[in-house]
């Protein structure tokens, strides 16, 4: 999780949700190792509740589709 200091801020999944799918629909990641798919749900659900707390989006690691949109933003901010 990032807290930005003008307010605001992400959860960011990284490998516990790879797609906005995964989020959005509650399903289980591509790859795992070690747990069942139950696991990996139960802890994109917890994700889910951290950014609910604080009114922030959970990112996914690895989606292509979410990455340009969530890193536009702030490359218009810092470029020169």
């Amino acid at each position: 999780m990032v807290d930005l200091a003008g307010g605001g801020g992400y959860v960011f999944a990284c490998d516990a949700a790879d797609l906005t799918e995964n989020i959005t629909g509650e399903r289980a990641i591509g790859s795992f190792r070690g747990v069942t798919p139950e696991q990996t749900i139960t802890q994109i659900r917890r994700l889910k509740d951290i950014g609910a707390s604080r009114g922030y989006p959970v990112v996914p690691g690895h989606d292509p589709l979410a990455w340009p949109a969530l890193t536009a933003e702030p490359a218009d901010r810092f470029r020169p």
